[in-house]
């Protein structure tokens, strides 16, 4: 657009500015976090490879309705494990809260985190589900979110931070050894988080810049 700086003397030159304003019309908004287990209760380790007890570990959780984006766990690695870890999402069994365990097939899998990327202090990592694994998390419906590793060694393994001391999530922690889910009582450190949007409302507005600023007589267009 022009701005024009006009006088009411009709004899007076006046100036004419072309400017123009930036707007991202891409705004991306984060996900709604459904529900989550706060990396400031971590207190202890489960450490995760092939052929130790835990090959997985999980936490019972409520769905909200949104649909599932991401999930977010504390790890960390010890040595130099490789391959990949992956989160799931299964349906409840149990006692929510006191015996909860996931039943049947995951409902969804993330895509892969190379577990080699890792470092030795622990750090929140996302774990992104894309495409069909994105579903609807039912609200009112109780779920099981795991972290999986399979492989490694009791020397190169990958770490996964719970509350053991004094847990206080709504839901329970549970563990994977070969085929079979454990109960446990501690809380593990979790985020199931929804999709991020668009919402479709300008998120960048820049300051507006003048260009070519020129001079014209009175009568001249």
């Amino acid at each position: 657009y022009r701005i024009v700086a006009s006088t009411t003397n009709s004899t007076a030159p006046y100036d004419i500015y072309n400017a123009k304003i930036v707007v991202d019309q891409n705004a991306t908004v984060a996900g709604a976090i459904q529900d989550s287990y706060s990396e400031s209760n971590q207190d202890v380790s489960h450490p995760m490879f092939t052929g130790s007890l835990v090959d997985a570990v999980g936490q019972s959780f409520t769905g909200t309705g949104g649909t599932l984006g991401k999930t977010k766990f504390y790890l960390k690695k010890t040595g130099t494990p490789t391959g990949n870890a992956v989160s799931k999402i299964y349906a409840h069994s149990g006692i929510f809260g006191t015996n909860s365990i996931p039943t049947g097939a995951a409902l969804a899998t993330s895509d892969n985190l190379d577990v080699s990327t890792l470092t030795t202090s622990y750090v929140l990592k996302t774990l992104t589900f894309s495409g069909g694994n994105q579903i609807v998390l039912t609200n009112g419906t109780n779920y099981v979110v795991t972290i999986e590793y399979q492989g490694g060694d009791g020397s190169n393994h990958t770490d996964s931070g719970s509350d053991v001391i004094s847990p206080t999530h709504a839901g329970n922690e549970s563990t994977l050894d070969g085929s079979t889910w454990s109960v446990q009582s501690n809380d593990t450190i979790f985020y199931v988080q929804n999709v991020d949007i668009n919402n479709g409302i300008p998120s960048l507005l820049e300051p507006q810049y003048l260009l070519a600023p020129f001079k014209l007589a009175a009568g001249t267009s």
